[in-house]
């Protein structure tokens, strides 16, 4: 299935949320490129829909930023996200390997 976007949000005015509502999908592993446009948007938006979110801490990417660089940004968002407040699950933010290894 491929759904478009036409916002950082993946969860923005798409049927997203009903086709993993319809298909009872309430885990979700994160991954993307722009982390701190599109991947953060649409990790806060699960989030408030209540879904159990795992982000894979080296499978998103971004490019270097005026005044930090990539891996400054992508270790940047793991903190944030790893320390965000809980909805109904907290978010766990995970290397692959440590995914994997589950």
């Amino acid at each position: 299935m491929i759904i478009g976007k036409t916002a950082n949000d993946a969860f923005y005015q798409t049927n997203l949320e009903d086709e993993l509502r319809k298909r009872g999908i309430e885990k979700l592993i994160i991954t993307g490129s722009a982390t701190d446009f599109c991947v953060d948007a649409t990790v806060k938006s699960a989030l408030v829909h209540d879904f159990d979110i795992t982000i894979i801490a080296d499978a998103h990417t971004t490019a270097d930023r005026p005044h930090v660089t990539a891996e400054q940004v992508v270790a940047h968002y793991n903190w944030i996200w790893s320390e965000m407040t809980a909805t109904k699950y907290k978010m766990k933010v995970k290397r692959l390997e440590e995914y994997l290894a589950d």
